[in-house]
């Protein structure tokens, strides 16, 4: 896993995806293939987006994947 993505969207991707406690991902040096790097920062606007308006949580859980920004959500909606 890479704990220090040399990549500015890599880095935010990783962010985002520590956020809801996924760590269970594969990772590359994007850098190292020019073509894969180009698309990575619409993919990381597109996930920055689901994060923002909470439709990767959604997402996350169709794909049996649990967010644990689902479960602060439930204690702040419970106080």
């Amino acid at each position: 896993m890479l704990e220090q993505p040399q990549c500015g969207f890599s880095n935010a991707v990783v962010q985002i995806l520590q956020q809801h406690s996924i760590c269970d991902y594969m990772a590359y040096n994007v850098l190292d293939c020019t073509s894969t790097a180009s698309l990575l920062g619409v993919g990381c606007d597109i996930l920055l987006q689901m994060h923002q308006n909470r439709d990767l949580v959604e997402e996350l859980k169709k794909l049996g994947i649990h967010s644990t920004l689902l479960d602060e959500t439930k204690d702040q909606d419970s106080k």
